[in-house]
């Protein structure tokens, strides 16, 4: 499989959360995907990054059935105290969670949120953000 193909699952899936109503004035201000986020001091408040994470594998000899996870990783400013702003998290993550309630199914690809794949849960990956990771499992049917 293409690392093309894994992108497109990845962009399909900002795309997805974009008109789901994800970003906009209540929830995160931007989305990227597969490793464009901007290396920059003024990131927003609050942002998601969608990154392939691990090997695609295949459960026939042609690309019939294929399953890998994507890294959705949602970051939020910090408060002025250094902080956790757990209020403004909590509501992001019951805003995801409402997405991934089931099975979500665009175009050929089944995305699905386990909540006990949660990679990482902490601050600092990006200073002045607390971060969580979650692994979104991606099968391809």
């Amino acid at each position: 499989m293409s690392i093309s193909i894994i992108n497109k699952v990845g962009e399909a899936l900002a795309n997805y959360l974009l008109d789901y109503g994800i970003v906009g004035e209540d929830g995160v201000c931007d989305i990227f995907t597969n490793g464009n986020t901007p290396a920059s001091d003024d990131l927003p408040e609050s942002y998601i990054e969608i990154d392939p994470n691990g090997a695609v594998t295949s459960e026939s000899s042609h690309d019939g059935l294929l399953e890998f996870n994507l890294l959705l990783s949602l970051y939020v400013k910090l408060l002025g105290s250094g902080s956790t702003n757990t209020i403004r998290e909590t509501f992001l993550l019951e805003l995801l969670e409402t997405v991934f309630n089931e099975t979500l199914t665009i175009e050929k690809f089944h995305y699905s949120l386990n909540k006990r794949m949660m990679v990482y849960s902490g601050k600092s990956l990006v200073d002045g953000y607390s971060t969580k990771i979650i692994n979104i499992n991606i099968r391809i049917y």
